[in-house]
């Protein structure tokens, strides 16, 4: 994944900030908020945070979709 990529899904940069040799581009759309950290010029990890929702109506094909992403995360 590219930053690019999630700007054309309608994300807007938030943040960037540096942490030890690290620095990170944070993204977000609504509760979703994307972050990419490198090492260098070298992308080290992306990664997802989902902000607390409330209240949000979803559909049954929006819910099958979440419970597969989410089970991936199960231990």
């Amino acid at each position: 994944m590219k930053e690019e990529q999630i700007r054309k899904l309608g994300f807007e940069w938030d943040l960037s900030y540096k942490h030890d040799q690290y620095h990170t581009n944070r993204y977000r759309k609504g509760p979703l908020m994307v972050e990419f950290t490198y090492e260098g010029e070298k992308l080290h990890t992306v990664d997802l945070t989902i902000d607390e929702v409330f209240c949000k109506p979803i559909t049954l094909d929006e819910l099958k979709d979440i419970t597969t992403i989410l089970g991936e995360w199960e231990s």
